[in-house]
């Protein structure tokens, strides 16, 4: 197994995205399924457990976090992402509906990102990220 860098971002109304850095891999859960899932759990927010369940896979796995998650703890991040409290252990995390249209000619005061913004550039119209369920993508009941 290759080392890597785990990346699970979430925005409600939008969907979550997960990216793993080696090999690269990226998979988004949509709102739509997130939406779904909660419907099928009532009293369960579909964006809420799945920040609790990347938080038991990260700690898992990685140890990075100075204590094991168990499962009162991934209640404890549910609870809070539930009630709208931002959680993350990121330097930042940047999240928004964008057009990208324009991103060429705006490339000259971004240098330090150019090659990243024509790497995910609208150059072509197909999405190259499969999509996921929420049931596949990290939870399990």
């Amino acid at each position: 197994m290759a080392e890597g860098t785990f990346y699970v971002v979430g925005l409600k109304d939008l969907g979550v995205l997960f990216v793993k850095s080696n090999p690269f891999r990226a998979a988004i859960v949509t709102d739509a399924e997130i939406q779904k899932y909660s419907a099928a759990h009532p009293g369960i927010d579909g964006y809420a457990r799945i920040a609790a369940s990347a938080s038991q896979v990260i700690a898992d796995e990685q140890g990075d976090w100075a204590a094991p998650i168990d499962g009162v703890n991934a209640l404890g991040i549910e609870s809070l992402v539930a009630s709208g409290v931002k959680v993350s252990n990121a330097d930042f995390a940047l999240v928004a509906k964008v057009d990208d249209q324009n991103w060429k000619s705006r490339r000259s005061f971004v240098v330090p990102i150019e090659n990243a913004l024509s790497l995910v550039g609208s150059e072509e119209d197909e999405s190259i990220l499969p999509t996921t369920t929420l049931q596949e993508a990290v939870l399990c009941d």
